[in-house]
Parts: structure tokens; C-alpha cells; sequence
């Protein structure tokens, strides 16, 4: 599976990577990390993932998830 995470900072990416490989989520699924925030206009980033992760100020509005 591959997991998208928008409005990832660099300080958060060495944290998340190393989370996910000591819980073997890394094993069978791939994470693509985006400095952008989640908006209608940036759906298209995660185009070819089966899930993504959001934070606090990304605007998951129907517009965005209906893309």
C-alpha cells in the first residue's frame, strides 16, 4: 500500500520513517511524504496512494476528498 502524508516537515519525516519501520508497517506498504498541505488544489499528490495521513491544518473538505 502506498501511504501519503501531507504537510510533512523534514523534522517529522526521520520520526515517522523510523516509527513505521519498528512497527514493520514499512515491510509491505510504502510512505511518500509531501510538504504540502492537503487543500482541493493538491489532491493530486496523492494520486496514486491507497491512504493518506492529514494534520491539524490541512483542509479536508468535501471538495478535497471527493478529488
Amino acid at each position: 500500500m502506498r501511504i501519503g502524508f501531507f504537510s510533512a516537515h523534514n523534522y517529522e519525516i526521520g520520526a515517522l520513517k523510523s516509527l513505521a519501520e519498528n512497527a514493520a508497517v514499512t515491510k509491505d506498504n510504502e510512505l511518500v511524504f509531501f510538504s504540502n498541505r492537503l487543500t482541493q488544489h493538491t489532491t493530486q499528490l496523492a494520486e496514486n496512494c491507497e491512504a493518506v495521513c492529514i494534520f491539524v491544518n490541512d483542509v479536508a473538505d468535501a471538495v478535497a476528498l471527493r478529488r
